[in-house]
C-alpha cells in the first residue's frame, strides 16, 4: 500500500497563523492549527504595523506541535496571506538554526510589515500619487503595498539600503527557498498596485515617473509556478520539496468555500468582510466599487472588499467595556459577548448604523455614523442587530445585489468566524440575502485553499 502523502497549506493571516495537512490524493484535510501572532505594533496611529518575527514565531510554534512522522510525508508546501501589506528586506535577512531545524530572521535587516489595514495615506495623499498608463492597473487604497512604499519614500523613511519587498507570505517563501529575490504571484501583485493582470507586469512608467524604487518590486509568475525548493529539513519536512509562490488569502479562501460550484457567492466575514464571486472575465469599467482581482486558471475573482468587518463588532465590545468601567461596573469583554450573543428581542432595528469607522480603501477618511436617532431609546439588542445589518449593508452598496443576480447568481455561501459564532449576524444574512438560497457552515479556510491550489494547479 503506499504511503499517504500530505501538501502542508499555510496561511498568514492578519491575527492569527493557521495550517493544514491534505492528503494529497483524497484532498481531505487531515489536520489543522491555529496560532494567534500577537504581532500589532499600533502604537503609533493611523499607521498600522507588524512584527514579522512573532508572525514567524506563531508559525513555527504550530509546525513544531505535528508529529514529526506526518511532515515527514509533506511533498508539497503552498503559502497564502493576508494581502496588499508590504515589508523590505535586505541580504540576510534570515538564517537557519540547524540544530532546531528552524528558520529565523534577522531583525536588523527587516522592515516591519506595513499591513492592508494601514491608513496614513490619506485622500489627498492618494490623489497625488502618478497618473496609471490604463485602467487595467486598477485603483491603489491606503494599505496597498506600492501606496506605503511612495509614502515612506516621500516622507524621507524608505531605506536605500533594501534590497526586496513583498508580501508577508512572500518573504517567508524567499526564506524557505533561500531566494535571494523574491517572486509574486499576480494575486499579491493585484494587491500591491500598480499592476496590470491582463499582461501581467508592473506599470513601470507610471511608477519611475515619480523616481519609484522599481528595482524593489518582485519577478511575477503564474500561480502554478514553484518559487524553489525547500532550502533545509524543516522540523521534518524533507529538504528539497516544492515550495509555490505564495498566493492571495482572498482567492484560496474562495477555492477552499466554492472549489467548482458555479453561480454562487461567497460572503466571508473575519477581520474584514468580503463578497465575492469568480468570473471568466474582467469588466473594465465596473458598476460599483467592487474590484476584479487574478484568481487561479486565468480567471477572475469579483470582490467587494470591505475593511470594517469582526474589528467593528469587537470594537463595540470594547467600547461597552469602557464605558461600564466608568461607570463603576466592570465586565470582562466575555461577558458582554455572551449577552449580545443571546440576544432578548428579536425586534428589527430602529436605528441605521453606518459601521465605516475604520475607512474604506477607496476613501480611508470615511467614518462610521447612528442615522435615525429618536426619543425612543434603542435597546442594547437593538444597536447590535443594527451593527450587524449595517456591515452587510455596506458590502451590498459596494456589490449590488442586483449586480450578483445579472451573473446568475443562486446562492451565498457564509463562512469566516465572525459569521459562525454570531446568530444575530446569520439572522441578518437570511434577511438582507432573502432572495437567494444561504448556506451557513461551509469551510472557507484559506490554509487549506493554499494546499488545495497547489494539487489542483500546480504546474508539473
Amino acid at each position: 500500500m503506499d504511503e499517504v502523502k500530505y501538501v502542508l497549506g499555510v496561511d498568514l493571516g492578519t491575527t492569527a497563523v493557521k495550517v493544514c495537512l491534505v492528503d494529497q490524493s483524497s484532498r481531505q484535510k487531515v489536520l489543522q492549527l491555529s496560532q494567534a501572532t500577537k504581532a500589532s505594533l499600533n502604537a503609533i496611529q493611523p499607521q498600522d504595523e507588524q512584527c514579522p518575527e512573532k508572525i514567524l514565531l506563531a508559525l513555527q510554534y504550530c509546525l513544531s506541535t505535528i508529529d514529526k512522522e506526518l511532515l515527514k510525508r509533506v511533498v508539497k508546501i503552498a503559502v497564502c496571506g493576508q494581502m496588499h501589506g508590504v515589508v523590505l528586506w535586505k541580504k540576510n535577512a534570515w538564517r537557519y538554526e540547524l540544530a532546531k531545524e528552524r528558520f529565523a530572521f534577522n531583525k536588523e535587516n527587516i522592515s516591519n510589515l506595513i499591513t492592508w489595514q494601514d491608513r496614513r495615506c490619506t485622500k489627498d495623499f492618494l490623489e497625488g500619487l502618478p497618473r496609471k498608463s490604463s485602467s487595467s492597473f486598477g485603483d491603489v487604497s491606503s494599505g496597498f503595498g506600492c501606496a506605503s512604499l511612495f509614502w515612506l519614500l516621500k516622507n524621507g523613511s524608505l531605506s536605500q539600503d533594501y534590497e526586496c519587498a513583498g508580501t508577508i507570505q512572500d518573504l517567508v517563501v524567499a526564506m524557505l527557498t533561500d531566494r535571494e529575490t523574491p517572486v509574486m504571484t499576480s494575486h499579491n501583485a493585484a494587491s500591491f498596485g500598480y499592476f496590470n493582470p491582463e499582461d501581467n507586469r508592473w506599470d513601470v512608467g507610471a511608477l519611475a515617473s515619480a523616481d519609484f524604487p522599481c528595482y524593489l518590486l518582485p519577478e511575477v509568475v503564474d500561480e502554478s509556478q514553484q518559487a524553489g525548493k525547500l532550502k533545509y529539513f524543516w522540523f521534518g519536512i524533507p529538504a528539497r520539496t516544492p515550495v509555490f509562490a505564495a498566493f492571495g488569502d482572498t482567492q484560496c479562501s474562495a477555492l477552499s468555500a466554492l472549489q467548482e460550484n458555479k453561480n454562487t457567492a461567497l460572503l466571508n466575514m473575519g477581520t474584514s468582510s468580503q463578497l465575492s464571486f469568480v468570473s471568466d472575465s474582467r469588466e473594465i469599467h465596473p458598476r460599483g466599487d467592487y474590484s476584479y482581482f487574478p484568481y487561479f486558471d486565468r480567471r477572475y475573482l469579483c470582490v467587494a472588499a470591505s475593511l470594517n468587518g469582526g474589528n467593528i463588532l469587537s470594537h463595540l465590545v470594547a467600547t461597552l467595556r469602557c464605558w461600564l468601567e466608568e461607570l463603576g461596573a466592570p465586565l470582562p469583554e466575555s461577558k458582554i459577548w455572551e449577552r449580545l450573543l443571546s440576544p432578548q428581542s428579536s425586534d428589527s432595528p430602529n436605528i441605521r448604523v453606518n459601521p465605516q469607522l475604520f475607512g474604506e480603501r477607496h476613501d480611508p477618511d470615511l467614518t462610521g455614523s447612528v442615522l435615525d436617532l429618536t426619543p425612543a431609546i434603542p435597546s442594547l439588542d437593538m444597536t447590535f442587530r443594527a451593527t450587524c445589518a449595517g456591515l452587510l449593508e455596506n458590502l451590498i452598496t459596494t456589490l449590488p445585489l442586483k449586480i450578483l443576480q445579472d451573473q446568475s447568481i443562486a446562492s451565498i455561501v457564509c463562512c469566516g468566524k465572525v459569521i459562525n459564532h454570531n446568530v444575530v449576524l446569520r439572522t441578518e444574512v437570511k434577511r438582507i440575502f432573502a432572495d437567494f438560497a444561504v448556506d451557513f457552515g461551509k469551510n472557507c479556510e484559506s490554509a487549506y485553499g493554499a494546499a488545495l491550489a497547489a494539487i489542483v494547479y500546480a504546474r508539473s
